[in-house]
C-alpha cells in the first residue's frame, strides 16, 4: 500500500498513542545501522526512530512485536561485534 508522508505520520501517531508501541533501545552510535536495517526490512509506517531517549541511547518503536523482536536480535548481534 502506497502512503503519502502525511498518511504515514497520521498512521504512526495512531499506533504510538495507543500505548501498544513496542520499543527497542540501542546505543546511539548504532543509529545509522539501525535506520538502514529498518528501512530494508520494514515499511516506514511500521517503525519510528526516536533519538537520545537516554544517555547515549536511541529507541526504535515498532507497531508489531514480531518486528521489535527481529530488530532486537539484529541489534544484539551487531553490538557484540568488535
Amino acid at each position: 500500500m502506497k502512503m503519502t508522508p502525511v498518511q504515514i505520520f497520521e498512521y504512526k501517531q495512531k499506533w504510538m498513542m495507543t500505548g501498544k508501541a513496542n520499543p527497542v533501545s540501542h546505543h546511539s552510535d548504532w543509529r545509522s545501522q539501525a535506520i538502514d536495517f529498518c528501512k530494508s526490512n520494514f515499511e516506514k509506517y511500521q517503525w519510528h526512530q526516536a533519538k537520545f531517549t537516554g544517555i547515549y541511547e536511541d529507541t526504535v518503536y515498532f507497531e508489531h512485536i514480531s518486528h521489535a523482536e527481529f530488530f532486537s536480535d539484529y541489534i544484539e548481534i551487531t553490538q557484540k561485534k568488535p
